[in-house]
C-alpha cells in the first residue's frame, strides 16, 4: 500500500500527514474488505508456504545461504506484521471512515474468499515453475545447437547480449518471447553487416546512378533500416531498464498485491506491446534485406542489350569508365581485376543476405 502512504503530504495547519480520502478510497476500501475477511490469522502451514514463494527471488545456491533461518526470519517478521494488523484494526474505525468518504451508512465491507484454495495456486505454482524451467532448458539447448550451425557465419561462438531483455519464463525481468532473434540480429550487424557488407554498398549508396527512382528509393530506404537495425536493439533494450517506459510500467504492476488478475493483466498487455515492437524490428529487418537482395541480384544482371539494368554508371564501380587510349598491358589487368573484385562482393553480399535470412527462418522454427 505504497500508493496510500506516498499520498499523504505535510500540512501545517495541523502540523501532520494528511490525504483527500477519495485519492485512496478504492485502496482503502480493498483494505477494509481484506481485514474484515480475515477471521482468523491465517494457518502457519500457508506462511510457510508463502515464503517458499518468497525465497525463490533469493540467491538459494550461496553457499552460506540457510533455509531454516530465513524461514524463521520470516515467521518472526510475519507474527510482527499481524500484531501490527491486529492494533491497527483496534484502533482506526475503517468502515466509519470509508462511510463518510462514500456518504454510505450503510456500507459494510465484503468478505472476499481466495485464502481456502492456497494449496490448490501452491500446486499450480509449483507446475509452471517446473514446466518453465524445463521449457527454458530445451529452448536454450536448442538455441546453443543453432548457434554452433552459424557461428562460422557471425565469426564468433558468443551472441551479443542484452541487459534488460530476458526470454527465460521464471525471470523477474519483462518476459520477452524472440531475445534470441535479437541477440542474433545485434551480432550480426557488428560481425557481418557492418565489416563486410556495408562497406560494398555504401560506395554504391553514395555514387551509383539509378536508372529508376524507384530503385534508388528502395536501395536507400533498405539501407537506413539496416543502419539503424542496431540503435533499435539497443533503444528496446534500455526502455525495459529500470528507468525506461515499460520498466517503470513493469515495476509498478509487479507491486500491486490488490488483485492477481489485474497484475497479470497489466503484465500481460506490457509483454504484448512489447513483444509487437520486437516483431516489427524483425520484421523491418527482413524486409529491408529482403529488398536489398532484389536490387544486389538485378545489379549485376544484364538485359538482352547487354546493358546493366540498375546503375547507368555500372562502369564506374566495375574499372571501365576510365579507359583511354594510352591503356596497356597493366592497365587492363587492373581494372579487368576491380571489376572481378566488385562482382565478387556483390555476390558474396548476396550470399551473406541470403544465410541471414535462412538462419532467421531456422530460428523461426524454435519456440521462443
Amino acid at each position: 500500500y505504497d500508493r496510500v502512504l506516498l499520498a499523504f503530504t505535510f500540512e501545517p495547519s495541523v502540523a501532520g500527514q494528511v490525504c483527500s480520502a477519495n485519492i485512496v478510497r478504492e485502496q482503502l476500501i480493498a483494505l477494509n474488505n481484506i481485514l474484515f475477511s480475515l477471521k482468523k490469522p491465517p494457518e502457519m502451514t500457508v506462511l510457510e508456504s508463502m515464503f517458499v514463494f518468497t525465497i525463490q527471488d533469493f540467491n538459494t545456491k550461496e553457499e552460506d545461504f540457510d533455509l531454516d533461518h530465513e524461514i524463521k526470519e520470516l515467521l518472526s517478521h510475519a507474527k510482527a506484521s499481524l500484531l501490527s494488523i491486529r492494533d491497527f484494526n483496534r484502533n482506526v474505525p475503517l468502515t466509519l471512515i470509508l462511510r463518510c468518504v462514500t456518504r454510505d451508512v450503510l456500507l459494510v465491507p465484503e468478505t472476499i474468499g481466495g485464502g481456502e484454495d492456497w494449496f490448490v495456486l501452491y500446486r499450480e505454482y509449483w507446475t509452471e515453475h517446473t514446466d518453465g524451467q524445463f521449457i527454458d532448458y530445451t529452448r536454450a539447448r536448442q538455441q546453443q545447437e543453432l548457434l554452433e550451425s552459424f557461428r562460422y557465419f557471425l565469426k564468433t561462438d558468443k551472441l551479443r547480449e542484452l541487459e534488460y531483455v530476458d526470454s527465460s519464463i521464471n525471470s523477474n525481468k519483462i518476459y520477452v518471447s524472440k531475445a534470441f532473434t535479437l541477440s542474433f540480429l545485434l551480432t550480426f550487424y557488428s560481425s557481418v553487416f557492418l565489416p563486410d557488407i556495408n562497406k560494398i554498398l555504401r560506395p554504391i549508396l553514395i555514387d551509383g546512378e539509378f536508372y529508376k527512382r524507384e530503385h534508388r528509393t528502395q536501395f536507400t530506404e533498405s539501407y537506413n533500416d539496416l543502419m539503424r537495425l542496431e540503435d533499435d536493439i539497443i533503444q528496446f533494450d534500455m526502455s525495459l531498464s529500470p528507468d525506461g517506459d515499460y520498466g517503470k510500467r513493469f515495476a509498478l504492476a509487479n507491486s500491486d498485491v490488490v488483485s492477481l488478475p489485474g497484475k497479470r493483466r497489466k503484465i500481460l498487455m506490457i509483454t504484448d506491446e512489447t513483444d509487437k515492437i520486437v516483431q516489427k524490428i524483425i520484421e523491418t529487418t527482413q524486409n529491408a534485406i529482403k529488398n536489398m537482395l532484389n536490387i544486389l541480384v538485378a545489379l549485376i544482371r544484364k538485359d538482352a542489350s547487354g546493358q546493366y539494368e540498375i546503375l547507368a554508371n555500372m562502369s564506374k564501380f566495375t574499372g571501365k569508365d576510365d579507359l583511354n587510349i594510352n591503356i596497356n598491358e597493366q592497365t587492363v589487368l587492373y581494372k579487368t581485376n576491380k571489376a572481378v573484385l566488385f562482382m565478387k562482393n556483390i555476390t558474396e553480399a548476396i550470399q551473406k543476405f541470403q544465410k541471414t535470412l535462412q538462419i532467421l527462418e531456422e530460428i523461426e522454427t524454435i519456440k521462443e
